[in-house]
């Protein structure tokens, strides 16, 4: 029988008065896959968050292997032997991979310098382990892609050779094959006897490689299923306590007429002439893998990143986006895929990161500030924004919640293009039905919403029409119809010059 490696007693925290977590009590055994579940603000982070010292309890007791374990900071956490990958990325972009690594540990030689030859050596011999040959130790992390950063957050704790490691939404930036390797590690180091915490929102991971699953909600412990007793349904159940309704593609009535969004030749030095069309109302996925040129799209739209050329229309009228501001002007509204860069103002409100969209218009003019404050709570209320306060720092927020507060910054200012780059990346499964219904509403109010999602059962249940990149290039423009995951899979691994041949 396994010992028992975390045990957690009566666990509490408060964050202004306010439960993160109360009284939770559960074991996690010895060299198992324990997966922690629940929607956000669950207390999932705020625990992991208390297990690697970051956040002292303000109750409760925690044993690591039958002794009392009490870590005064992270580091001290990792020396006793629990490492953290954190969901939002911390790596330090202007050093290398292998500095990275070994951040706060550096290898050292018989005269007292920092030894990179080796460090350089182990850190290439992990990356080999975990089957990843894009990466190399000597390449600077600033031109690395978020996926590969995240292996080098990965990387980083394997390093520790840490008893326990805890991923906080590890594959939530990873390709399909990077998640696959990285599942497959997570077994072979528990079959090493190291105990694997899993957080995750991806309900088929957590079921395919969890030995246990503990669910949370509402900063409880819920209940802990055994692996042969978890469902998709009863993990679900737990999880929200209560019905979801139908997850399943919903047809809207949608006509499809008449035109808002019309890019022509777009080519920018990652793009390679895009060509598509948005209809007023119509929810347009964009699909393929990581670094098949989603995200650029978007990018160029916003002029993020430089035109060689290319046409751009709105409501059949030519405009001249010349930055990000003037495209916000015209119409075009943009939900990043990294929230805590690109996203969020960690240090301001609630209240004024929702406010912010319009800041422009708020400079000429006099602040209603009472107006303003009636607006923000009544936003909070259709988002479902869970915050004890609208002037708590948004930073304090979990990422869900953050990510329905950065979606009402767009609401505000009714956009007529809002673009939606993996809008629930991070999100539990009840918070997610709340967005898709969300993005329904407002394409039934005639905005046109493109969706980038690396979730295919994302995009086969809520897009009218699909567009499939790969290497820069539009490869299949998808009907309804037509919409499949073997058929998005099929485009989206294959280059526009080779499809002639596929079959």
């Amino acid at each position: 029988m396994n010992r028992i490696a975390i045990k957690l007693a009566d666990i509490s925290k408060k964050f202004y008065g306010v439960y993160a977590l109360r009284d939770v009590s559960f074991e996690i055994k010895e060299g198992e896959i324990h997966s922690i579940v629940g929607e956000n603000g669950a207390g999932k982070s705020t625990l992991m968050n208390v297990l690697t010292g970051v956040y002292k309890p303000n109750g409760g007791e925690i044993y690591t292997f039958g002794e009392k374990y009490d870590p005064q900071n992270p580091l001290d956490a990792q020396k006793k032997g629990v490492a953290m990958i954190h969901q939002e990325l911390s790596v330090a972009t202007n050093m290398t991979v292998a500095e990275n690594v070994f951040l706060g540990r550096y290898l050292k030689n018989k005269l007292g310098f920092i030894d990179y030859r080796s460090m350089n050596k182990a850190t290439d011999e992990i990356f080999k382990k975990l089957e990843i040959e894009n990466i190399k130790a000597t390449d600077n992390v600033a031109s690395l892609s978020i996926s590969q950063r995240q292996m080098v957050e990965i990387a980083k704790a394997i390093s520790t050779n840490a008893r326990v490691i805890i991923m906080d939404e590890p594959t939530s930036s990873l390709t399909i094959k990077e998640a696959e390797h990285l599942l497959q590690t997570m077994k072979e180091l528990s079959q090493k006897g190291v105990t694997v915490i899993f957080i995750s929102h991806r309900m088929d991971e957590v079921l395919k490689i969890s030995d246990s699953i503990t669910v949370m909600r509402d900063s409880r412990y819920i209940d802990t299923l055994d692996k042969n007793e978890a469902t998709p349904e009863k993990v679900i159940s737990l999880m929200v306590g209560r019905d979801l309704g139908d997850m399943e593609y919903i047809d809207r009535g949608y006509d499809g007429k008449e035109e808002i969004l019309k890019v022509k030749n777009l080519r920018t030095k990652k793009l390679n002439n895009i060509n598509f069309t948005l209809k007023k109302g119509e929810i347009l996925g964009f699909a393929g893998l990581v670094g098949s040129g989603r995200t650029e799209v978007a990018r160029a739209l916003f002029k993020i990143d430089p035109l060689i050329s290319g046409e751009i229309f709105l409501n059949g009228e030519k405009v001249n986006v010349v930055n990000p501001k003037s495209a916000i002007q015209k119409g075009l509204g943009i939900v990043t895929e990294d929230r805590k860069q690109q996203g969020i103002f960690a240090s301001m409100s609630v209240k004024d990161n929702i406010l912010i969209g319009d800041l422009p218009k708020k400079a000429k003019v006099f602040v209603d500030t009472k107006k303003e404050n009636t607006e923000v709570e009544k936003y909070k209320e259709i988002m479902d924004i869970r915050t004890s306060s609208v002037d708590l720092a948004i930073e304090k927020l979990s990422g869900g919640n953050q990510q329905k507060a950065i979606i009402a910054r767009w609401l505000r200012i009714n956009p007529k293009v809002l673009i939606l780059d993996e809008p629930t990346r991070g999100v539990d499964v009840g918070s997610k039905v709340e967005i898709y219904n969300l993005i329904r509403k407002l394409a039934d109010k005639g905005v046109g919403v493109i969706l980038i999602s690396s979730e295919l059962p994302e995009i086969l249940r809520m897009c009218e029409r699909t567009v499939v990149m790969a290497n820069g290039e539009i490869t299949a423009v998808l009907e309804r119809k037509d919409i499949t995951q073997e058929t998005i899979m099929k485009y989206a691994t294959i280059s526009v010059a080779k499809q002639e041949n596929f079959s």
